[in-house]
């Protein structure tokens, strides 16, 4: 039967107080660890909100962009003159072209009748 004396008790006692520190240790190192995780996700997270609210903002300006430049458009479709479409232009210019042919040939006419 092993005895346990003075030397035998403190030895174990010694054993018992490094196993205690390395358990310790551990431990500590562990929260350490865990609060390192913590303060990542903490971060990440933050950083995603920062990402999610620029992106709004540079949504919220590309709208407010589109927006002026309507009324950019439209104060510049004021302050242009009046255009008239193709079909309506090229009548005119019809209408126009006939007039003239039908001044000429009067002009030409009341000439022949003075001369």
């Amino acid at each position: 039967m092993f005895m346990f004396n003075e030397t035998t008790q403190m030895a174990t006692v010694l054993i018992f107080t490094i196993a205690l520190e390395e358990a310790q240790h551990a431990h500590v190192q562990r929260k350490v660890e865990q609060e390192k995780l913590r303060l990542r996700k903490e971060q990440l997270e933050a950083e995603k909100e920062r990402l999610v609210w620029e992106a709004k903002l540079n949504e919220h300006s590309k709208r407010q962009l589109a927006a002026w430049d309507q009324v950019w458009q439209r104060q510049i479709d004021l302050a242009s003159p009046p255009r008239a479409p193709d079909d309506e232009l090229s009548e005119s210019l019809s209408e126009h072209s006939h007039y003239t042919s039908k001044v000429a040939a009067d002009c030409k006419f009341i000439c022949s009748v003075v001369a």
